[in-house]
């Protein structure tokens, strides 16, 4: 268990720092774009990284997560998955174009056609370093994996921040989108090819082992990316590109912690389950380990960015986005429930019950699609408490029940793991509201802003520092190797 521990640490520590330098580059991002532009532009952009995000997973096919949960692969295999991955890459590129017409047609937005058919592109470029990606992440090489991203990352954020000051608008996101992605598979490309080249090979017969695993995985990717994303569809069409960059700023905001540690810890959870997927206790210990990690990070955040909505917008993007601040209040409450169920997708990938995350995925959304439209009649707010009372009432249950069936981990282990952390939070909470209630009312937004980040990391640290030494001392041990 102790390797284990070590292998997690060494893993989350690297894709952490990637993960952690895309937020960042991401929010950046995200501000400079909302200085430049108007909400309806925004809402174009999110309508169009939305469309081609839940693209990406056809290119992919599932074939990624199988080679990580086969333990052993042949080399005609891997060469037969890497053309594999080509067709569907071409195939997803055919499909986009085509359908950049009607998807225009639906959002009532002519520019849509052009912008989406440009980020179409993208669906050739991805499979150029996607199975030297996969490689690497069995092999645990999350050094190279954190340090491709990141320069990746930072090249296609200068890119993006270049063509919206040229005049790019809408497109000026998917110009970042394709030199990142190029520079990431050309990197890949090179650090991959050392250990491993594909030859000119294809054989249906080799893939067909994976094909059952990677197509259940393929349908309950595109389902939950789907399932993510329902909800700027759906304000895109119901109350149009205006509110939807509304909305959307909020969303984002919220979603890149959720999104830095979710990349973060599945990379790592999932070849670590994969190892000792038929040892329950093991990948219990360990769930209760991680999770308690992303509890340590994730409340924080999240309580203190329903605290500090107000200033917090208003500092990054500037007065006009200040309806954002109300969604963002909610949405944060949603931030921590994603955050608690991020390791299930490892567990079910880790176990081979790729099917029970398709059909959860079919389940999530199917709620998520009944409540949105209820909430749709109240604006972006009302969309956003819909939100979240679909995550809380319909589908955390079944987190919870499938956790049970899987690895028999029971509710109260999990809420005593997570408790400290949430009533940490709560104190924290409650104390800047009332400092902004009574004692900041009347100070300029940026000092009001860091007076209150301020003391919520002194109080929260205070409470963690009382609440959870047992976990801080064994992580500790753990950094120094010990």
């Amino acid at each position: 268990m102790t390797s284990l521990k070590h292998s997690a640490y060494q893993g989350v520590r690297w894709s952490g720092l990637s993960t952690a330098v895309a937020a960042l580059l991401q929010i950046l991002q995200l501000v400079l774009l909302t200085r430049l532009l108007n909400s309806h532009d925004y809402g174009l952009i999110t309508l169009v990284l939305v469309v081609s995000t839940i693209s990406q997973g056809f290119v992919d096919a599932g074939m990624s997560n199988a080679l990580v949960h086969f333990k052993n692969a042949s080399q005609s295999q891997l060469s037969s998955l890497y053309w594999l991955s080509w067709i569907f890459g071409g195939l997803a590129c055919a499909l986009l174009v085509m359908a950049a017409p009607f998807i225009a047609q639906f959002y009532d937005a002519p520019e849509l056609i052009d912008i989406v058919r440009f980020a179409a592109l993208s669906m050739l470029i991805a499979p150029v370093g996607q199975q030297f990606q996969s490689l690497m992440q069995k092999e645990f090489r999350f050094k190279q994996m954190a340090l491709i991203e990141m320069i990746a990352l930072s090249s296609g954020t200068l890119a993006v921040c270049g063509a919206a000051y040229c005049g790019e608008k809408a497109r000026s996101v998917i110009w970042g989108l394709l030199i990142s992605a190029s520079l990431k598979s050309c990197l890949l490309v090179l650090l991959g090819r050392k250990r491993w080249l594909p030859h000119w090979h294809f054989s249906f017969q080799d893939v067909k082992p994976y094909l059952l695993f990677g197509g259940y995985q393929m349908s309950e990717r595109i389902l939950n990316l789907i399932y993510m994303n329902i909800d700027k569809l759906l304000v895109g069409r119901l109350l149009g590109a205006d509110a939807l960059g509304m909305y959307s700023v909020a969303s984002q905001l919220m979603i890149k912690p959720f999104s830095a540690m979710s990349a973060a810890i599945s990379r790592v959870s999932f070849p670590l389950f994969a190892q000792v997927q038929t040892d329950n206790q093991k990948i219990r210990r360990g769930y209760h380990f991680i999770i308690s990690g992303i509890a340590l990070v994730a409340v924080p955040v999240y309580f203190g960015m329903a605290s500090t909505a107000g200033p917090l917008i208003q500092f990054l993007f500037g007065a006009r986005w200040l309806p954002s601040a109300d969604v963002l209040k909610v949405l944060s409450f949603i931030g921590i429930l994603y955050s608690f169920g991020n390791l299930l997708g490892s567990i079910l990938l880790a176990k081979g019950r790729a099917d029970l995350g398709f059909w959860m995925n079919v389940y999530g959304l199917t709620m998520y699609i009944v409540a949105l439209y209820v909430g749709s009649l109240f604006g972006i707010v009302g969309i956003a408490w819909a939100l979240l009372v679909a995550t809380a009432v319909f589908v955390m249950p079944v987190d919870f029940y499938l956790r049970s069936k899987l690895i028999d981990m029971r509710v109260g282990d999990f809420l005593s793991t997570v408790r400290p952390f949430l009533i940490s939070g709560a104190v924290m909470s409650f104390f800047l509201w009332a400092l902004d209630s009574y004692f900041l009312t009347r100070v300029d937004n940026t000092f009001r802003l860091f007076c209150l980040i301020g003391c919520g990391a002194i109080i929260y640290v205070g409470n963690i520092a009382v609440f959870c030494r047992g976990y801080l001392n064994e992580l500790i041990t753990l950094t120094k190797g010990k």
